[in-house]
């Protein structure tokens, strides 16, 4: 079967209403707990069903509101079928010819039950006799409206429909009653007429009143129950009308805030700013924010203020609510009807509420019709986050309910839920809006609701085939807040912090343990003053003592860092600093004294030698001293002890042969001219190069050396060919020259006359070659042909 929304039976355990004025006054029928006091009287000549009265409050009938509220009366006022006549009567009235009654009614969207209504008055004073019969009318004799007094299905209008009336035909200015009678023959449930008629802002306008005359028509209000943790800046204000023809030129609207037991001062008030307001209209007013501090129970005691107002019934209205520790309500547990979901598939019906700092979910509190559920239905409850302003995704969940013979009473159950989340921890809420949920299998599962508190867009039911939507969206008769009630744990975090300490000896920590060694991660666990854990971190470190002693030579009085002078020799004395690990460092004196300290310096040099002194000594001597200062203070005396070598003059000459002889010293040591390196093995006098170059030797006379002259040698290599003829021109030059021979080509090697090579080249005969990059000098050049060799020597100018 496919579900829908329904609603279950009346269980109206109180009545909401709504004060009134005693003469020009509006009755909006928004609230009507405050009918009796303000003098309305309900009055039913009918049979009733139960404890339902003659008029109630509208929000539990299916008629769309008209402003927030309305008053009803319908078929259930009879048993059966008979004539109903339930009466509604106004205040003492000042009545004159000439005053106006307006008022709006209306009757269901299709009807199919016709419904009547006549509005008469009474001139005999106070007196609310209306008879004692069904169809008696007591002292309200005259008949001011009659609508639909044929009792047709069109008769009676279907939408907000206002009515006005003008007072006529009074002998003079009196005072009396108004009275609403739904009076419908063969009505009741079994009757052919009669269905449901509401009532909504009845106005009285008394032309001889010529003062303004403000009321508070409705103000904001949301939550029954609020957790402290969830109390944030709430909105203050409301609608207030001035309900007289004659305009208010300072109009406003005061709200007192109240905590219980003390509705004398108030913890905050404000007033809005004086504003002109015309008769017969409405103002809404802001009054800023107010953010409860404690738990308690709290009012918001709304008055509409204006010089002149002297009719004061309806001038104060109020929203009270609790701040609790835990618990979040929307509802004020009076208990209107039950809604349900028809029997097919999963369906859900929940309320929103709005979580604004972060907090445990830890169950839920779901009232259920116990008249629907049988044995063996089950039900859950399911948290679902909200995305675009519609409910998403479930975040948390409770085990299933199965619904026992014992559940199947008259009357309400409560049922209890413990709520995790899908890994089986605690549900942890981060701030946002939440759905509180009851999920509906294929059963018919109603839950209780209110009809007296109700913000719009805040209870939503989903199920197979139907997308989420608010209960006010399918129509008046589902404007109500569900009961559930979900409990808040506030999640406690945890504080950290780390106890930061330094010991030179073995350490006891909060923890009661001894602790030798440094330590970084020893941890703690205490109560912080919010109740919540305080993680402690020891950082300990565990410092050595140290000890040294401070050896001192000094030569006469020493003072020591101590701040002491000493005369004589101490190694007793301690001075104590702290050291690297912050522990205690003992410093011991050991202090000697002397006269002086004497030293000898040796010295060994090769000619000559500078000293210290500054003179320079060509011979050996051990006589020579200086006096310096010790670092101690005290002369310090060195005597040289100096050895003069005397250096070797080495020479090198050629032999001729191609060898080459050294001599002066007693070690040889030859070297490359070109790079100063020295040739591996050549260390004899007398040396034979392999390679023309320009060598010299390293002759030694113990520590003492010196350089020969270095030797050029280039014939290595010349007679081993044939001697050819090369004619070279012009020779010198400037520039560069002519090489002939009588071979068509030849390898050309320039050298200069140390050996080395400037430049190496192929040549033919009679071929121009340029000296432009040589500095001017004599240059070898080494003609090399197949058939022989020839070395010139040629001259750069």
């Amino acid at each position: 079967m496919k579900k829908q929304l329904r609603l279950g039976a009346v269980l109206f355990a109180s009545l909401l209403t709504f004060g009134s004025k005693a003469q020009s006054y509006t009755q909006s029928f928004d609230d009507m707990t405050t009918l009796g006091a303000s003098g309305w009287v309900l009055n039913n000549l009918s049979t009733p069903i139960g404890t339902v009265p003659t008029w109630v409050q509208g929000n539990a009938s299916p008629l769309a509101n008209y402003v927030n509220g309305h008053a009803l009366a319908n078929f259930n006022n009879v048993a059966g079928a008979a004539t109903i006549s339930n009466w509604m009567i106004s205040p003492l009235t000042n009545l004159s010819n000439g005053s106006t009654i307006t008022f709006y009614t209306r009757t269901v969207d299709a009807p199919a039950y016709p419904d009547r209504l006549e509005v008469r008055l009474s001139i005999n004073g106070a007196s609310t006799n209306v008879g004692a019969t069904n169809t008696s009318v007591g002292d309200f004799t005259a008949v001011l409206l009659d609508i639909n007094p044929t009792l047709t299905t069109a008769g009676y209008p279907n939408t907000w429909t206002q009515y006005t009336i003008t007072i006529s035909g009074l002998a003079a200015p009196t005072t009396g009653r108004i009275a609403f009678r739904y009076f419908v023959t063969n009505g009741g449930p079994s009757g052919a007429n009669s269905d449901n008629v509401g009532v909504d802002e009845f106005a009285y306008n008394d032309i001889n009143v010529t003062n303004p005359d403000l009321s508070v028509l409705s103000v904001n209000k949301e939550y029954t129950v609020i957790p402290l943790a969830q109390a944030t800046a709430m909105n203050l204000g409301g609608v207030i009308r001035n309900t007289s023809p004659n305009p208010a030129t300072n109009a406003q609207m005061k709200v007192d805030v109240y905590q219980a037991p003390n509705f004398t001062t108030p913890l905050y008030t404000q007033t809005s700013p004086a504003a002109a307001l015309a008769g017969n209209t409405n103002s809404t007013i802001g009054l800023g924010t107010y953010t409860p501090t404690a738990v308690g129970n709290y009012r918001y005691q709304y008055t509409s203020i204006c010089t002149g107002n002297v009719l004061t019934s309806a001038d104060t209205l109020n929203y009270d609510f609790e701040i609790a520790p835990n618990l979040y309500a929307r509802d004020n547990g009076i208990v209107s009807t039950a809604i349900g979901i028809g029997a097919g598939p999963v369906g859900y019906m929940g309320s929103k509420f709005t979580i604004n700092t972060a907090t445990e979910l830890d169950s839920v509190i779901v009232v259920f019709d116990k008249t629907t559920p049988g044995p063996g239905d089950s039900t859950r409850v399911v948290i679902f986050n909200f995305n675009l302003g519609l409910p998403n995704a479930i975040v948390g969940t409770s085990d299933a309910y199965t619904f026992t013979a014992a559940d199947g009473l008259v009357g309400l159950d409560e049922k209890v839920f413990q709520i995790e989340d899908l890994t089986g921890n605690a549900l942890v809420l981060a701030p946002g809006d939440y759905l509180v949920a009851a999920v509906e299998y294929d059963s018919l599962l109603e839950i209780a609701n209110v009809v007296e508190i109700f913000t719009p867009n805040t209870q939503y039911v989903s199920w197979v085939g139907q997308a989420w939507a608010t209960t006010e969206s399918f129509g008046s008769p589902f404007d109500r807040t569900l009961l559930i009630r979900p409990y808040l744990s506030p999640v406690c975090p945890a504080t950290f912090s780390t106890d930061v300490q330094a010991s030179c000896s073995p350490y006891v920590w909060i923890d009661g343990n001894t602790y030798a060694a440094s330590n970084n991660t020893a941890q703690y666990i205490t109560t912080n003053s919010s109740g919540c854990d305080s993680i402690i971190t020891l950082n300990l470190t565990v410092g050595t003592p140290t000890s040294s002693t401070d050896t001192q030579v000094a030569c006469g009085a020493y003072t020591w860092i101590d701040g002491n002078t000493y005369t004589a020799a101490n190694n007793t004395a301690q001075f104590v600093l702290t050291n690297s690990s912050g522990c205690d460092s003992t410093i011991t004196l050991n202090l000697t004294f002397t006269t002086a300290i004497t030293s000898t310096d040796n010295q060994t040099a090769c000619d000559t030698y500078t000293w210290v002194d500054n003179n320079t000594y060509t011979a050996n001597n051990n006589t020579a001293q200086v006096t310096l200062t010790s670092v101690n203070g005290c002369d310090s005396i060195v005597t040289l002890n100096l050895v003069i070598n005397t250096s070797p003059t080495g020479t090198a000459i050629d032999n001729g042969d191609n060898t080459l002889t050294a001599s002066g010293g007693t070690t040889y040591q030859w070297i490359d001219c070109a790079t100063n390196l020295p040739i591996a093995g050549q260390n004899t006098a007398t040396f034979a190069p392999t390679a023309n170059g320009n060598y010299a030797a390293i002759v030694a006379n113990g520590s003492c050396a010196d350089t020969t002259n270095c030797v050029v040698i280039n014939t290595i290599g010349i007679g081993e060919n044939a001697t050819i003829y090369v004619n070279i021109y012009p020779n010198p030059t400037s520039d560069g020259v002519s090489v002939v021979f009588a071979e068509g080509s030849a390898q050309l090697t320039i050298t200069d006359m140390q050996g080395k090579i400037v430049q190496s080249l192929e040549i033919q005969s009679n071929e121009t070659i340029s000296l432009a990059g040589l500095h001017a000098g004599t240059y070898l050049f080494v003609i090399q042909t197949e058939n022989g060799m020839s070395i010139q020597r040629v001259v750069k100018k």
